[in-house]
Formats: C-alpha cells, sequence, structure tokens
C-alpha cells in the first residue's frame, strides 16, 4: 500500500486499453492503494484543424500524479511543446510506448529528460527488421520497463526517477 490515498491520472490512447500489460500494470497500481483516473486520448482525424490537445490536468491539484503513455511520436513531440520548460506542475510519469510505426525522437526525449518534475520509466532501444524495404536494416524502437511503472510511480512521488541511469545498457530480444 506505498500509493494509499494517491491520486494518480493514467493518459493513455483509445488503442492501448487492449493491451494486457499496460492493463495489468493499472491493476499493480490500484493494488498499492491508489485511485486511478484514466485519461483516453486520441488523435485528430487529419481533414480537422489544429494540433492534438492535452487536457488540463497538469496544473489542477486534482491529482498527485500523471502517468502518459504515448503511442504515437507526434504525441510525445506535442508534450514537448505543451509543457513549458520552468514546468512546476504535478510529477509526471512518461512511459514512451511507441507503436510499431513509430520511430522514437531522441530529440523529443532529451528535452522533457531535462525538465524537472518530469520523470521516465527506465527503457531503452530495441533494434526491429525493416520490411518494406528491399536492404535489410534495422530501425529502432523503443522498448520500455512497463514492469516498473509502479515503482517509477513512487520514485516520482518522492521527487526522483527510478534510476539514476534511464538508458537500459543492453538489447532486449
Amino acid at each position: 500500500m506505498r500509493l494509499q490515498s494517491k491520486k494518480v491520472g493514467i493518459m493513455l490512447g483509445i488503442k492501448q486499453l487492449g493491451d494486457t500489460q499496460i492493463l495489468g500494470e493499472i491493476n499493480r497500481i490500484m493494488f498499492e492503494g491508489a485511485e486511478i483516473f484514466i485519461v483516453l486520448i486520441g488523435e485528430r482525424k487529419k481533414r480537422e484543424t489544429g494540433n492534438f490537445s492535452f487536457p488540463s490536468l497538469f496544473h489542477e491539484s486534482l491529482l498527485d500524479l500523471l502517468v502518459f503513455i504515448p503511442n504515437t511520436e507526434k504525441q510525445l513531440r506535442q508534450l514537448r511543446e505543451t509543457i513549458p520548460r520552468d514546468y512546476s506542475g504535478l510529477p509526471l510519469v512518461i512511459v514512451p510506448v511507441l507503436g510499431e510505426r513509430s520511430h522514437p525522437s531522441l530529440d523529443d526525449i532529451s528535452v522533457l529528460m531535462e525538465i524537472k518534475g518530469i520523470y521516465f520509466i527506465p527503457f531503452g532501444p530495441l533494434p526491429r527488421e525493416n520490411r518494406c524495404k528491399k536492404k535489410k536494416e534495422e530501425i529502432p524502437t523503443l522498448f520500455s520497463r512497463l514492469d516498473l511503472l509502479t515503482e517509477s510511480c513512487i520514485a516520482a512521488l518522492e521527487g526522483h526517477n527510478l534510476r539514476h541511469s534511464l538508458w537500459e545498457n543492453n538489447f532486449f530480444p
């Protein structure tokens, strides 16, 4: 019960609701005593104007912690553009789980890593083969340690990342 009486908001895409690993980790957070608020996000259709918009939960005192699980590079980029460098809102844990068609933007991630109050779960690169092109090359993607989401939330509430070293040292199979 390390998260007893904490209110945790979890922002994730509608398509991610079927991911049993994400749902299992949300369940673990609830078993630690947290009250969960799910915020579903989705992309606007191409013919609509305007950018993807994030809810105004960043500065509200309704939550103790916000977890953001982007599934596209565009969502990660727009988060970077939305949050000011002098961010002083509630702790934000980012879980960079990008879909199969998205490539990681290390620029966006590095900018977000520098902002105080933003935390990441441990993640690292995972190579995968490019099936679209004739020559064999590997396209990098990110592997996030979802099994450490609960521990990362607890560490964020204490004001630090789970580990000082955010990148895993080895590639995962």
